[in-house]
């Protein structure tokens, strides 16, 4: 199962998206993710459903912001599954909550 678990600002002092380069300091980081204008996110895998860790081996990609996270599920949903839904973790401050892409969602995650 795909997780994405929110970067927290504190843990490092820049920030640049792997899929479209938008780089943010810590400090502006934690500004937009407080008013819940932008997150990054660490996309990984996680064998058992129940868990909220992703683990360094697991990690597929470092540091997406959440447009592109979307984006990357949304392709998977539409190319890699038979029924065009996509089944998620989001993990944020060790909750983890289960989340669906699909042709139903439109927007991405703060619209």
């Amino acid at each position: 199962m795909y997780a994405a678990e929110v970067i927290a600002p504190e843990e490092q002092l820049k920030f640049v998206c792997e899929g479209c380069n938008l780089e943010y300091t810590c400090v502006d980081y934690h500004t937009l993710l407080t008013s819940k204008k932008l997150a990054y996110f660490t996309l990984g895998e996680v064998e058992d459903p129940k868990s909220n860790v992703i683990l360094p081996d697991d990690i597929i990609v470092d540091c997406l912001c959440h447009q592109c996270l979307y984006t990357a599920l949304k392709d998977e949903a539409e190319h890699g599954t038979e029924n065009g839904e996509l089944k998620f973790k989001l993990i944020h401050n060790g909750m983890g909550h289960f989340s669906v892409i699909n042709n139903e969602r439109q927007g991405g995650f703060f619209s």
